[in-house]
């Protein structure tokens, strides 16, 4: 819900850990909703689009969303570490492995839109992974003992602004 960018802004790590707490908790309240939506409404939406074949990858929606989610989280860590080396070389490896899988899938085994899908999301978690790697392996960890529920509520408040204004623009951008 647009909360990662006070990942960035908090004045220590401690309160940034507790913001990325925030991030997770409104990223998978949101996915269980969206998840509770197309479980009801899947075959729906898919007619309202005028396309039935879309509700077989309807499911993918959620996945998507998680991947981003955790891919959004983890590159707002590394830029308050201002480690933009490491983020200048997963958006590399992105665009490599998204195109790379996408092609290999789309030539080896199943040539379909669907492919470009699971190409995104198999390269976007290839991502994920290595973002992951590097913070355990270069001591970027997060403080987890630093988090608690009083300061992760403490700092939606003081940040709830942040999705009110930016959800809309995202939305827009991704629609």
């Amino acid at each position: 819900l647009s909360y990662e960018q006070s990942i960035i802004l908090e004045k220590s790590d401690a309160l940034a850990a507790n913001m990325i707490a925030a991030c997770f908790f409104s990223m998978v309240g949101l996915i269980l909703i969206i998840i509770v939506i197309l479980g009801l409404f899947g075959s729906n939406i898919s007619m309202l689009l005028g396309n039935l074949e879309l509700n077989k990858f309807l499911w993918l929606v959620p996945l998507c969303l998680l991947i981003q989610g955790f891919d959004l989280i983890l590159s707002s860590w590394f830029s308050r570490g201002k480690r933009f080396k490491d983020l200048a070389q997963i958006a590399i490896t992105r665009k490599v492995s998204v195109n790379l899988i996408t092609i290999i899938g789309g030539l080896a085994l199943y040539p379909s839109a669907g492919m470009i899908i699971v190409g995104y999301l198999l390269g976007n978690a290839v991502v994920i992974a290595i973002l992951g790697l590097k913070m355990v392996t270069n001591m970027y960890q997060i403080k987890f003992a630093d988090i608690n529920k009083r300061k992760i509520i403490t700092g939606m408040k003081r940040y709830s602004k942040f999705p009110i204004y930016t959800s809309w623009s995202v939305l827009i951008n991704n629609a």
